[in-house]
């Protein structure tokens, strides 16, 4: 099954989905030096997966505050 195929999706991955690094994803997944904020998460024992709904919706998220602020300036 190819990437596009997944629903749920490794760090890498998601990193990449993104256009971000693992470190900055994992940041944003632990807190560390951001609001917690990082996109949706799903634990399945110790291995660690992004929904690719889940990974859309961040970036509409994100997106959807940068043109409210920027409109608001």
């Amino acid at each position: 099954m190819s990437i596009e195929q997944r629903e749920l999706l490794n760090e890498t991955e998601a990193a990449e989905f993104l256009g971000m690094s693992v470190a900055t994803l994992r940041r944003h997944r632990y807190g560390v030096g951001a609001r917690n904020d990082g996109p949706p998460v799903v634990k399945i024992g110790h291995l660690v997966r992004y929904p690719r709904n889940g990974l859309r919706g961040y970036i509409e998220a994100r997106q959807s505050s940068v043109v409210r602020h920027q409109v608001a300036a």
